[in-house]
């Protein structure tokens, strides 16, 4: 995706797709993983606790899309796609990890 950005300084003039994309992965992405680790976390009785967890699952995603651009750079797209595969795989088994622990 960060191929994608315009070659130019004047942000008025980045009319680019790849932009917009990057900006709005980055904003979904980011809010998806606020409300994972809120809702994951409602066993839990205060409201701030959950906030923080919520806040480093934000970090801990952006720390994950970070490691996303040597894996392009080393791979390509073969290696974007083993890492998506490895992601979700290790996205189910944290969920129903949580599941497991949050039933007990």
């Amino acid at each position: 995706m960060f191929r994608s950005l315009p070659d130019i300084r004047d942000p008025e003039h980045a009319t680019d797709v790849g932009f917009l994309l990057i900006t709005l992965s980055l904003l979904v992405g980011g809010a998806a993983a606020v409300a994972a680790g809120w809702f994951l976390t409602r066993a839990l009785a205060d409201a701030w606790r959950r906030a923080v967890v919520g806040a480093l699952s934000v970090f801990g995603t952006m720390l994950l899309s970070a490691v996303s651009m040597p894996a392009d750079l080393v791979g390509g797209r073969p290696a974007l796609t083993a890492y998506l595969v490895a992601l979700i795989a290790a996205a189910t088994f944290a969920y129903r990890a949580a599941l497991r622990a949050a039933s007990q």
